[in-house]
């Protein structure tokens, strides 16, 4: 798909702010642009099924985005901020090597640290007293839903090695969420029958850990 237009359209609106949400977001907030003063864009998400795009801008000195939404008229339907979205399934052992926590399964390990390592500063005193895995197939903008049902997608492939990291390794699925908080009404996660369905099977819980940031809206006027 061509979406030369649908970012045209975007940027146009960050120009012009024909809509409310807008003018109380950018004034409030300032975007990241290039060095041809145009927005950067982190990611641009095309949900086929829904017909929508949804492009996301990076917000300046912030971890939430800037996200306006049109459908396949190149209208805008909907602008919002997408909070920072972290989703991981994350196991840890005071007593298993990292690199033994990592062959219990056959999925792909995207951080984590060994009993001993440092925390912190190369000159720091202070030292991990657990190995520490982490598998977040999805670290690109994208929303808490989704995020979930693809790292549930992604560990169902594996659903031996993910028992196995629960059994011996006390996994679970850590969320990380950083709203902007423009009025202090955040919203939140939601999580459907079908990804409830997948943790139990899988014998996951899920822990959150939720922040809010950024600058309070202000009258436009």
């Amino acid at each position: 798909m061509n979406f030369k237009p649908f970012i045209e359209i975007s940027t146009s609106e960050i120009k012009d702010q024909t809509w409310g949400i807008s003018k109380q977001f950018l004034k409030v907030h300032e975007l990241v642009y290039d060095e041809e003063s145009t927005p950067i864009i982190s990611r641009i998400d095309y949900r086929e099924n829904k017909s929508e795009i949804t492009i996301y801008f990076q917000v300046k000195d912030q971890g939430f985005f800037f996200c306006i939404t049109m459908n396949s008229k190149r209208e805008i339907i909907g602008i919002y901020t997408e909070s920072s979205n972290s989703v991981y399934l994350r196991a840890q052992s005071k007593e298993i090597k990292k690199e033994d926590l990592e062959k219990l399964c056959n999925l792909m390990v995207t951080g984590g640290h060994n009993i001993g390592d440092k925390r912190g500063y190369k000159k720091s005193n202070v030292f991990w007293k657990e190995s520490v895995i982490f598998i977040e197939p999805n670290q690109e903008p994208d929303s808490f839903e989704s995020k979930l049902e693809k790292l549930l997608n992604y560990l169902e492939t594996d659903k031996s090695g993910v028992k196995e990291l629960v059994s011996k390794g006390d996994a679970y699925i850590q969320v990380l969420m950083d709203f902007h908080n423009g009025n202090t009404m955040l919203g939140g996660p939601y999580l459907n029958l079908r990804s409830l369905k997948k943790l139990s099977e899988l014998g996951l819980e899920v822990n959150f850990d939720l922040y809010a940031s950024g600058n309070f809206y202000r009258d436009t006027e």
